[in-house]
């Protein structure tokens, strides 16, 4: 690595000029000439692997003093951290014994909201230290120290709050220690964060005011996981999909506190492919998340059908009357969804719960998923008992029968 650096001095020296400013696919400047080679080697790929913007971002830090333990405080270590984020994983490895030990003296001292976001800077560096095969042995102390923090936390609401979410990341950097440590990977249950997951984590680290530029490169990454093999979302993966449901969160909460109806339009154009995912999904709970939250990309991309709801309802009735017992759990799923697009669509001059049309066919879908035909067909297809209720459920929440449920749509 050390000749690879300075082999990238000389050729930026040679001419005694600086390297001109080229333009990736992601948008954003790069200012290396060798990442000019990987550009043109990978001129096919749809962006820039996060690993590489790692070192684009690590080269390009310019000017900015890398942060050393003695410069962090509880105080600014939020503002630290982010810098030391920009560097390759290299680089940053020299820092960590010394930033590691400081954050473990004060973690505890500062407030919930820095918490998170150290924890959530400290699981983004050692994934993608796992990436580069570096050793994690200087982790393990920061998570032994950050696990007593927090077991010494109090249970009562609101604390359990932010206790359950240190929790759920102090368990994420448990889990990449432990499957470093014993070599284990495979491709459907991945043994680090995902490239669109490491590229979301990293923007989501970010001073807020930041983020928006790379929206665009985090939706078109989100795109690529959501056409990749329909065996990523099976029985057995059905965390692949809740993933990848939270990310598409993550992203629209990011748009929402600073919008921007260019980045709104993006999202638009991603309301077809989390459609079509909602067919692979195998697991119903996992399907209902991908189309709540698909109804809120539609709401915020404008994507809403402008068509009558009248005449949907009724296209919808020709398809429910068609189903029987024999009819597969995925075009049930896929009437039970299509009803949703009804019975939540906006109307000043029309309420779909109190149409004819779409009682009729709210009652022909609840025939359907009662009968018992419908329940074996269920069993031999891998489901439980527990799936042909979750449907009932959402059916009535859809039709506003059932005033809560485990299930929100926004």
């Amino acid at each position: 690595m050390t000749k690879s650096r300075g082999k990238r001095k000389a050729i930026g020296s040679e001419s005694g000029r600086k390297v001109p400013k080229l333009q990736g696919k992601s948008g954003d400047t790069v200012q290396s000439a060798s990442l000019k080679q990987d550009i043109q080697q990978n001129n096919k790929m749809e962006r820039v692997k996060p690993e590489m913007n790692e070192e684009r971002k690590g080269n390009a830090i310019g000017a900015k003093r890398i942060p050393c333990s003695t410069e962090l405080t509880a105080e600014n270590c939020v503002e630290k951290l982010r810098v030391m984020t920009q560097l390759s994983a290299v680089e940053r490895s020299k820092h960590l014994p010394g930033v590691l030990s400081k954050l473990q003296s004060f973690i505890s001292a500062i407030d919930e909201t820095k918490q998170m976001l150290v924890l959530k800077i400290v699981v983004l560096w050692a994934s993608l230290s796992a990436e580069h095969n570096d050793s994690l042995s200087v982790y393990d102390c920061f998570y032994k120290r950050t696990r007593q923090m927090i077991d010494s936390m109090s249970d009562s609401h609101p604390e359990r709050r932010v206790k359950l979410g240190l929790g759920r990341l102090n368990n994420s950097l448990h889990t990449i220690l432990n499957k470093s440590e014993t070599g284990s990977s495979d491709d459907t249950n991945t043994t680090f964060l995902r490239s669109y997951q490491l590229l979301i984590w990293r923007v989501d680290t970010m001073d807020p005011s930041e983020r928006g530029k790379h929206i665009p490169e985090v939706l078109s990454s989100l795109k690529s996981e959501m056409l990749r093999n329909d065996q990523l979302w099976t029985k057995a993966n059905a965390k692949v999909a809740e993933d990848l449901v939270k990310a598409l969160r993550t992203v629209r909460l990011w748009a929402e506190a600073n919008p921007d109806e260019t980045i709104f339009r993006l999202f638009g154009d991603l309301v077809e492919h989390m459609r079509a995912l909602i067919e692979k999904i195998w697991n119903f709970s996992k399907k209902v998340r991908m189309y709540s939250e698909m109804q809120s990309f539609m709401r915020i991309g404008g994507k809403i059908s402008s068509g009558s709801g009248q005449v949907q309802a009724e296209r919808l009735l020709e398809t429910v009357k068609q189903l029987d017992g024999q009819s597969a759990t995925s075009a049930i799923d896929r009437c039970i969804f299509l009803f949703g697009d009804v019975a939540l669509r906006p109307g000043s001059n029309w309420n779909p719960r109190q149409d004819p049309t779409v009682t009729k066919c709210y009652d022909c879908l609840m025939k359907s998923l009662s009968s018992q035909d419908f329940l074996k067909r269920m069993k031999r297809e891998g489901f439980s008992e527990l799936g042909q209720r979750q449907r009932t459920n959402i059916m009535e929440k859809l039709m506003g029968i059932r005033a809560t449920s485990y299930f929100a749509f926004t």
